[in-house]
């Protein structure tokens, strides 16, 4: 459900009206250019890992909240002109969008926003947990280094073409971010952004 595909979502509303629809929300040239930008930032930051980190993650969840927001919109708007397909349901403004369709974006907006807090709160953080003896990268608390390496690695692939092995990073990510509860993580002093910021912004 969290594919990085516009074209597999849309193909729920096959009319050209919303292929139209989606153009105009976000241009796959650009998605694919903005998400290939943030895997390039988590592989190789150019300055502190963690500030670089947050400005990456900050750009991937205003991307993907273009996509999904703009996408129901497209849809639910094919629907209701009576040009689209399969059964309606109707979202959190009353729209109505083919069902499927609108479980999946539902789903990925409610996780992109989560994100978007825990990046804009600065739950993010980077350490050596003394309890689990490994080294962590925690959103909201959930450890997500494994599911962060697998994304910057598959999503720069988009660009190729390669968007399967990029969705499915990008969904295991996002359902982590799902079950963060927003807790520091335990061992790892929380991150004092404004003295990072002066030290190493």
């Amino acid at each position: 459900p969290f594919a990085a595909s516009k074209d597999r979502v849309a193909s729920v509303c096959l009319d050209k009206t919303s292929q139209s629809c989606l153009g105009k929300v976000l241009a796959e040239d650009e998605l694919v250019a903005n998400i290939t930008r943030v895997c390039s930032l988590i592989r190789e930051p150019p300055g502190d890992p963690l500030l670089v980190l947050r400005r990456a993650l900050s750009q991937l969840g205003a991307t993907l909240a273009r996509f999904s927001d703009g996408t129901l919109r497209c849809c639910a708007e094919v629907v209701a002109a009576g040009s689209g397909a399969g059964d309606g349901v109707a979202d959190e403004e009353g729209a109505s969008a083919p069902a499927s369709t609108a479980l999946a974006l539902r789903r990925l907006s409610s996780a992109v926003a989560r994100l978007q807090r825990f990046v804009a709160d600065g739950k993010i953080n980077d350490g050596h947990c003394p309890f689990k003896r490994e080294q962590q990268t925690t959103i909201g608390g959930e450890n997500v280094r494994k599911e962060l390496q697998n994304f910057a690695q598959h999503g720069s692939g988009l660009a190729a073409g390669k968007s399967r092995k990029a969705g499915k990073a990008l969904a295991k990510l996002l359902r982590k971010v799902e079950r963060a509860d927003g807790s520091d993580p335990p061992g790892i002093p929380p991150v004092n952004w404004e003295m990072r910021e002066a030290m190493f912004g």
